[in-house]
């Protein structure tokens, strides 16, 4: 089954292509690398992916299902979908609170949002549950941003340069966290990042993407 099938995907930014009939075809499982320099279109296409940002042409189908004919009404799949970003957005609150958001828009019980964090700072090798998050350092705040992420247990997980300018300590936790995910759980990894080692140790294919071109 295709998780992401794209075919001729276009976006422009003030009459500048970043991304430029990209085709694309990824199969439940597979751990997908996007190799390619600042400005070559990485974080956008991800954007596009996760129907964060609308394409200007082509045709994408997600799921399954095909994004021009949702109308506007993506949450359902998006919530089959998370992202992590190189900057991540991070509350100004406890760690578990940050963990936990996506579970309680969810409505979840309590008793199930606690378990389940718990269990994902478990895996982040993290247990700061009740400190300020924005008080941790930028390694730390990374694994709250991939338990945040794992939490809700996604089919289909993108990183945005997940493990730009951390400590080989913090890099090896969020391997290892993403190679059992795929392992255990079966879920379908995108990873841009400008780093050839980092996505060599983890995924089964990788592209190029430069001046908004996938090869």
């Amino acid at each position: 089954m295709n998780i992401v099938k794209a075919r001729n995907l276009t976006k422009s930014f003030d009459g500048k292509k970043v991304l430029e009939d990209i085709n694309l075809e990824i199969k439940k499982g597979e751990v997908i690398g996007i190799i390619g320099p600042s400005g070559s279109g990485k974080t956008t296409l991800s954007r596009v992916l996760n129907l964060l940002e609308p394409y200007d042409r082509g045709n994408l189908l997600l799921f399954g299902f095909d994004v021009n004919s949702l109308n506007g009404n993506s949450l359902k799949l998006q919530r089959r979908m998370a992202m992590v970003f190189q900057k991540p957005i991070i509350f100004n609150s406890s760690v578990y609170y940050n963990v936990g958001y996506g579970l309680k828009v969810r409505t979840m019980c309590e008793g199930v949002i606690k378990k389940r964090v718990k269990f994902a700072l478990e895996k982040v090798k993290l247990g700061k549950f009740y400190e300020n998050a924005l008080k941790l350092s930028g390694g730390e705040i990374q694994r709250v941003a991939i338990a945040r992420a794992i939490v809700i247990n996604p089919e289909l997980l993108l990183l945005d340069e997940p493990t730009a300018n951390l400590d080989y300590e913090n890099i090896k936790i969020i391997e290892g966290i993403l190679k059992e995910m795929n392992k255990k759980f079966n879920t379908t990894i995108i990873i841009t990042s400008h780093d050839m080692s980092h996505v060599n140790r983890l995924c089964n294919r990788i592209y190029r993407l430069n001046n908004g071109k996938l090869k």
